[in-house]
Parts: C-alpha cells; sequence; structure tokens
C-alpha cells in the first residue's frame, strides 16, 4: 500500500491527487508501524533479546526521520520533489523480497493464524527441536 501510494505520489498530475496519495501512503505506514512492532514480540521471546530488538528498531526509526529530511532536500535541490517519493519503491521492493527470506514460513502462518484467531502464540518454543523446559510464572515488579 505504501509504495503504490508512494508511485502516485511521484506522478501526481493535480494537487488533489497528491493529496490523496499522501493520505493512503500514511494510512499504509500507519498500519506497517505496529506490524513491525508485532513482528518484533513474536520473533524475539527472551525478553533481554526483545528490549534489545525495540531499542535497535527506535534507533533506526530516529536516524531515518532525521536522514530523510537531509536526503529528501538533497533530491529536491539535485533533481525534483518527485524523487522524495521515488525512492521509497526500492525500499518496499526490497523489503517485500527480505521478509519471506529472513522470517520463516511457519512464523508467517502463525502470525496469520494469530490475527485470525486472536490468539497469541510463541513461535520460538512451538517450532524449536528442544523446547525450553517450562519455568514457573515470574511476576515483574516495576522499581
Amino acid at each position: 500500500m505504501f509504495a503504490v501510494a508512494s508511485a502516485l505520489c511521484s506522478a501526481a498530475v493535480a494537487p488533489g491527487m497528491l493529496v490523496a496519495s499522501r493520505f493512503v501512503q500514511g494510512a499504509g505506514e500507519a498500519l506497517a508501524g505496529p506490524a513491525a512492532l508485532g513482528l518484533i514480540a513474536l520473533l524475539f521471546a527472551d525478553p533481554k533479546e526483545r528490549m534489545k530488538a525495540l531499542g535497535i528498531w527506535g534507533g533506526v526509526a530516529g536516524l531515518g526521520g532525521v536522514c530523510g529530511k537531509v536526503i529528501s532536500g538533497a533530491l529536491t535541490d539535485l533533481a525534483s520533489w518527485r524523487w522524495i517519493f521515488f525512492i521509497n519503491l526500492p525500499v518496499a521492493l526490497f523489503a517485500l523480497v527480505m521478509v519471506p527470506r529472513l522470517v520463516s514460513e511457519s512464523v508467517l502462518v502463525l502470525i496469520m493464524l494469530e490475527h485470525v484467531t486472536a490468539q497469541p502464540r510463541n513461535p520460538v518454543a512451538e517450532f524449536s527441536p528442544d523446547p525450553p523446559p517450562t519455568a514457573p510464572p515470574r511476576i515483574l515488579v516495576a522499581r
């Protein structure tokens, strides 16, 4: 959705088309952000690893916000304002190619099942050859 809206933004021939395409682009990002956080929660069962992954995700998001303004300014000066939307297309294509390679099919099936059944599952425990021993539940207390 985000990539298609970016292509429409870059091909806009009227201000209304640009505004409508930006709206769809924002809706695509509004769906992608929580999905990325959900993947982190699913893929990193260990709390320490999950916290590290969330920190990296937050750092990359902050870096993207800063670098995006600099890169879009350079693209606008050197080429055209349309290139600030065209630049999203290779990034989206890269994501579409790499996500299935990095996330195993079993985890993707679990993600789809979780959305259908609304029952969270732990892919590490279900698909690891040696499931971790069950431990008594821990109660976490904020300090």
